[in-house]
């Protein structure tokens, strides 16, 4: 990494910047237009110049990197789900276990504490600090009560 007369944001992995090839490119012209300059560790590719110019062979280069990189995570994710369809064909069952929830009731009981206090006005966050349980529990028990 060399210093060019414009700031500079170190970045160690092109896929940290976006999670396509648009929004990546987006998030570079917004930081060449403001001239930042954005180096990326692990090709060693720097978007702006000395001038502050842009340096087209790093935006040729991040639009095929970026473009390689969403090709892959759409194959895999395509093989991912061929994998759970072959599986379910052969008589495989995916998700949760047989009896894993809890009825309504069972719940309510288990988190009387929680039932308590959200009947008496409190807040998720005020009953999450109150009774030490997590968000996502305290929301589940709201929506039953």
């Amino acid at each position: 990494m060399h210093f060019t007369g414009c700031l500079q944001v170190l970045c160690w992995e092109l896929s940290r910047i976006g999670r396509n090839t648009i929004e990546v490119l987006k998030t570079i012209k917004l930081l060449n237009d403001n001239c930042i300059s954005l180096y990326i560790k692990n090709y060693n590719i720097e978007t702006l110049n000395d001038k502050c110019e842009i340096n087209p062979l790093s935006q040729f280069m991040i639009q095929i990197l970026t473009s390689v990189s969403e090709m892959e995570k759409t194959t895999i994710r395509q093989r991912v789900k061929s994998g759970y369809e072959n599986y379910r064909k052969n008589g495989g069952r995916v998700g949760r276990k047989e009896g894993f929830r809890k009825d309504k009731d069972l719940l309510l009981t288990e988190h009387k504490d929680v039932v308590k206090l959200l009947k008496q006005g409190f807040s998720v966050r005020k009953v999450m600090k109150l009774t030490d349980k997590s968000s996502g529990t305290v929301m589940k028990i709201k929506g039953l009560v």
